[in-house]
Order: C-alpha cells, then sequence, then structure tokens
C-alpha cells in the first residue's frame, strides 16, 4: 500500500521512535525539519518512493545500511527512490557496513534520483563502505542532479571519501552561503535560505519559502541583491529590493536584441523570451535601477539550444 503524507511542524523523535519498518509513496517535508533519535526515517524502501522538502538532524546509529533517510531498498522489488530539495544535517555511523547521508544501500535494480539536496553531517562506516549521498549495489542506478556534500565529513574504516558524484564544499563553501546560491541557481527557483553576517547567521542552507535567499555580487554572496536564472526561453528573477532587468540577446559578442523589465522586491519573475533569429546566447542583468545602473547580480549568461 502507497502512503502519502505532508508535515505540518518540525519533529523531534522521542526514545520510543524506530524507523517506518517498510514504505512506498509520497513524504512531503513542507520545508519541516525531522530530528532523528538514533534510526533511519525509513528502514526499508519497498516500491516507488517520493521524498521532498525536508530536512534531516540528530544522530542513526546501526550496524548495516545506516542512513538518514532510508537504510536500504527492497532486493525483492523493483524500487524507484526520488529524493529532492532535501538536507541531511544527522551524524551517520554504521558499526559494521554501509553508511550514507541519505540512502545506505541501494540494492541490484533498483533507482535512485537525488536532486537540489546536500550531505552536512558526518558519514562514518567500520566497514569498506561509506559514501556521503548513497551506497550502490551491482546494477543499481544512482542519479545525482545539483547535489553537495562536506567535505572529508564522510570515513570508511579510517579512510576519508570524497566521491566525484555529486560536489564536495568544504565548512566555509558552507557557512558563506556559496552551497545555497549554487542549490537555487542550479535548480532553477528559490528553495534554500541562508541568514549570512550575523551573529546568529545560519551554517548551512535551510529550506525556505522566499526568506534569507543568497545572491552573488562580484564574487561575495549576501542576503541583498537579487537572481537572475535562465532556462531555454525563460528568464526568472528574484530580488531583494526593487530593481530593473535587462534581457539581453547576442550573437557571438554583437548585441542584436535588449528587453527591459521593471522588478518588484520578493517576488518570483518569470519573463519569456522571444528568440532572435541570429541570437546564440542570452544574458541577464540586474541593476538598482535605470538611472544609477548598479549592478544588484552577477550577469547570468545561457548558450541557446538550436
Amino acid at each position: 500500500m502507497s502512503v502519502c503524507a505532508k508535515f505540518t511542524g518540525d519533529i523531534s523523535a522521542d526514545a520510543d521512535y524506530q524507523s517506518l519498518k517498510s514504505y512506498s509513496g509520497t513524504i512531503d517535508g513542507n520545508n519541516h525539519m525531522i530530528t532523528l533519535n538514533g534510526y533511519s526515517l525509513i528502514e526499508n524502501a519497498s516500491g516507488n518512493i517520493t521524498i521532498k522538502n525536508l530536512m534531516l538532524a540528530g544522530t542513526v546509529i546501526g550496524e548495516n545500511n545506516a542512513a538518514a533517510f532510508i537504510g536500504y531498498t527492497d532486493a525483492d522489488t523493483t524500487d524507484t527512490i526520488s529524493i529532492e530539495n532535501c538536507a541531511n544535517l544527522a551524524s551517520v555511523k554504521a558499526a559494521n557496513d554501509n553508511s550514507a547521508g541519505f540512502v545506505g544501500l541501494i540494492n541490484g535494480g533498483d533507482t535512485l534520483n537525488l536532486s537540489n539536496s546536500y550531505n552536512y553531517g558526518s558519514v562514518v562506516s567500520m566497514g569498506g563502505n561509506a559514501d556521503p549521498l548513497a551506497n550502490t549495489d551491482t546494477n543499481a542506478t544512482a542519479d545525482y542532479k545539483n547535489c553537495y556534500y562536506l567535505k572529508d565529513g564522510t570515513k570508511a574504516n579510517g579512510t576519508v571519501k570524497n566521491p566525484n558524484t555529486a560536489t564536495e564544499k568544504t565548512l566555509a563553501g558552507f557557512e558563506s552561503g556559496e552551497v545555497a546560491y549554487n542549490l537555487n541557481k542550479g535548480a532553477l527557483d528559490i528553495i534554500f535560505g541562508q541568514q549570512l553576517g550575523t551573529d546568529d547567521a545560519d551554517k548551512y542552507p535551510v529550506l525556505t519559502s522566499g526568506k534569507n535567499v543568497v545572491y552573488c555580487i562580484a564574487s561575495n554572496y549576501t542576503n541583498d541583491g537579487a537572481l537572475a536564472l535562465i532556462d531555454n526561453d525563460k528568464a526568472r528573477i528574484f530580488s531583494s529590493t526593487d530593481a530593473v532587468a535587462m534581457i539581453a540577446q547576442y550573437n557571438g559578442d554583437i548585441l542584436v536584441s535588449a528587453v527591459p523589465v521593471n522588478i518588484s522586491s520578493n517576488t518570483m519573475f518569470d519573463i519569456s523570451i522571444t528568440k532572435a533569429d541570429t541570437a546564440d546566447k542570452y544574458k541577464v542583468f540586474v541593476w538598482n535601477s535605470a538611472s544609477e545602473l548598479k549592478p544588484v547580480s552577477e550577469p547570468t549568461d545561457y548558450t541557446v539550444t538550436k
């Protein structure tokens, strides 16, 4: 049986909490956090599962297949696991083997699709297999899109594991806002925020509904500015203040079209782009005003798909 759940608040697991033993269905964290108390959220994924908009914290300790989100996929069924817009902050330890931030073991024939997510928690295995995201068995498939993990935070039998399946970032990269900025840019949406530059600044990205968005201006990350995104025939712009944008089209270095757009603060603007016949590149500029033209965002380039 498939079960769907949507959270309405944060949850802290008590001493009596145990994993969902066998689960299929959809879990929408609704931008909330669950603090685990020794066990994975789901022990066994059986069938198709979608988990989205959820952060996990706390601790997970097990013998084998220890992970924050899912211990392992069912070896007797064909399972597809989709996890998007999620984060693991929990520390994970396998006393024997197979520890991971998201899935302890994806069995053969099963598939994991992980997108717009990151692992910040420590991952330790006393055996030979540990991964910041997921361990895969023979003939299992893991597809990672726009995913990040804390560098040197994963160890298998004392050996540091920094796999090239996702992007490693240092503590400084997380604390600076770089990861939050890149997560949103790669997702073409505002998913994560992070309060920067204050005494109670966030050390890592947090799920958001447009609060504490991270912008990049002159290679500096800040909570004031604009984020310009382009995907094929659409530009998306989100700004902390009223601004003016320019949607420019180029053929090589020659400007062939330029359209100004007024942007209101704290609203995602979706702008359709009608491609000029000779254009091979789009570029979006965002300034504070048409008169001053002070940049509030890094220019965004996009090569047009023919």
